[in-house]
């Protein structure tokens, strides 16, 4: 209503220009004219002036998902940031705090001089990406996902997506293609200048105005990883590595070669940096976050694991055109809640490698703890193997299993344990409920979704509790796109919203079987 308002005002001031000087009455003739800021001088050739002032619009305040979400003050304040930095800047924010939106935000903001954009991404994030683009720019900026060295690139999308590893195998794919801006994610990724994929984004960034660089990894921490970022956002700051070396950072030549012990001046360095790198800390931004903030972390099932989904989906819509008169019966519900288990254990299976990669990323970026709640034994299992093996490499202490199985004793043990020395609780969602206390924690992942929401509600619960520190619970829900899992969730991600919309604070009412059945048919038609 805003932008209508100040569209009418603009207008309504262009017609009195066009037709009479409000002074004297005389044809007016536009002579000069100047902007300052938010204020327009137009002198008429009579000598009148009419002076236009012009309302502020927070161009973000009409940037909305499709699921109805805004952006936080600090992640419009990161756009504002790479705006001010002249399009080359490193957004550095603790995982979790959404820095693909600030990315997306600027591109929204700016679309004539930024899009076309590519996103380079690790593989398994493609998918993610590709979610998220369509989720908050919309279904007509969907990106090329550029999947093998096979596939072209081709004009006229808007945004493209491409894995990191594959860059050096495209062979000019994007030659053709007008990119102006380039967004690298984990982009503490290209550390080794000698790697081909390095030299490709380089190469890229060479011929490209604007580069954002997204990381959680802070540059204190590890700062010989960011060089081919500073170099590429600043070359004249940053024109060598060997300079970089000698002036930023400690160096220990034992052994034959140099081996490099962090920042030298962390403050200068801040401070010459500050201009282009900007980090938001969760403990920062807490005040402008929810209570229990969900995420939706999008992963894609390979050839094998997609062949057998859709052969247990084929079945299931067999039965159902057959059983079309047994609708009543419960053998009939009994079978497709069988279907359904099967469907979703599959999809489990599928999205491990996913969450191990997240939960090893989440811990090398923060010295937060995380839990991860599963529903399939086999899963939990394959999980924790995984996790065991990476943590035993790392030197950290290995992840801890709550199950089902368990008594008190052994439970209350277990947690203890993750509390005192470990950082990865791998959970039972069913026998995470009334009892167990988490406050120590505020980072989880629900790896597989139950077929009643408040199963995971009363999960999420277990973090929200009397010692809690943290002002806010980030809840990252692995969905496996085109299964069961992104179904469910589009059913019961629209009754929250409109639960919510109508009823604040007050509980959901959720009943299995209507969920049941509107999931049925949506696979059906799927």
């Amino acid at each position: 209503d805003q932008i209508r308002s100040d569209q009418s005002r603009k207008m309504s001031i262009t017609q009195i220009i066009k037709q009479k000087c409000p002074s004297c009455g005389k044809i007016a003739r536009e002579k000069t004219r100047i902007h300052i800021k938010l204020v327009t001088v137009v002198v008429l050739e009579c000598n009148h002036t009419i002076i236009s002032t012009e309302t502020e619009i927070d161009k973000s305040a009409i940037f909305t998902s499709l699921d109805n979400k805004t952006p936080y003050p600090f992640q419009i304040e990161n756009a504002d940031f790479v705006e001010k930095a002249g399009y080359r800047a490193l957004i550095a924010d603790e995982p979790g705090l959404g820095k693909t939106i600030s990315a997306l935000l600027t591109l929204h903001r700016n679309k004539a001089d930024l899009l076309p954009a590519l996103f380079l991404v690790k593989s398994t994030l493609r998918a993610q990406f590709v979610q998220e683009i369509i989720r908050w720019l919309g279904p007509e900026y969907v990106p090329q996902t550029i999947n093998s060295s096979a596939d072209k690139a081709y004009p006229g999308f808007q945004t493209y997506v491409c894995s990191l590893d594959l860059l050096s195998r495209l062979n000019g794919t994007f030659d053709n293609i007008d990119i102006k801006t380039v967004i690298v994610d984990e982009c503490q990724l290209i550390k080794n200048s000698e790697a081909k994929r390095t030299q490709e984004v380089r190469k890229l960034c060479a011929n490209v105005k604007n580069v954002i660089f997204l990381s959680g990894t802070p540059i204190k921490n590890k700062p010989e990883e960011y060089f081919t970022v500073l170099n590429i956002c600043r070359p004249t700051i940053f024109p060598s590595l060997a300079g970089y070396i000698n002036k930023w950072l400690y160096t220990d030549y034992s052994g034959g070669y140099v081996k490099t012990m962090g920042l030298r001046q962390p403050e200068r360095f801040k401070e010459i940096t500050s201009e282009f790198i900007i980090r938001h800390t969760k403990k920062e931004v807490l005040p402008d976050l929810e209570k229990i903030e969900r995420r939706m972390f999008y992963s894609n099932l390979d050839e094998k694991e997609k062949e057998k989904y859709d052969k247990v989906v084929d079945e299931f819509v067999e039965y159902m055109e057959e059983s079309e008169n047994k609708s009543n019966s419960l053998e009939y519900y009994t079978c497709i809640l069988a279907y359904f288990s099967k469907m979703r254990h599959l999809s489990g299976l599928s999205k491990v490698a996913s969450c191990v990669e997240f939960v090893t990323q989440f811990l090398l970026e923060t010295d937060r703890k995380i839990t991860i709640f599963a529903h399939h034994i086999d899963v939990a299992e394959i999980l924790f193997d995984r996790l065991s093996e990476w943590c035993k490499d790392g030197a950290m202490t290995e992840p801890i299993r709550l199950s089902a199985d368990m008594d008190i004793e052994e439970r209350t043990r277990a947690i203890e344990t993750f509390r005192d020395k470990s950082r990865i609780l791998i959970a039972s969602t069913l026998s995470s409920g009334e009892g167990l206390n988490l406050q120590f924690c505020s980072d989880a992942i629900m790896l597989e979704r139950q077929w009643n929401p408040a199963n995971e509600e009363q999960a999420e619960c277990r973090f929200e509790r009397i010692g809690q520190q943290a002002d806010a619970i980030f809840i990252t829900y692995m969905i496996a796109l085109g299964t069961i899992d992104e179904y469910f969730t589009e059913l019961v991600e629209v009754k929250r919203a409109m639960i919510t919309e109508a009823m604040d604070g007050v509980a959901i009412p959720w009943k299995e079987s209507d969920l049941m059945k509107d999931l049925s048919n949506i696979i059906q038609t799927k």
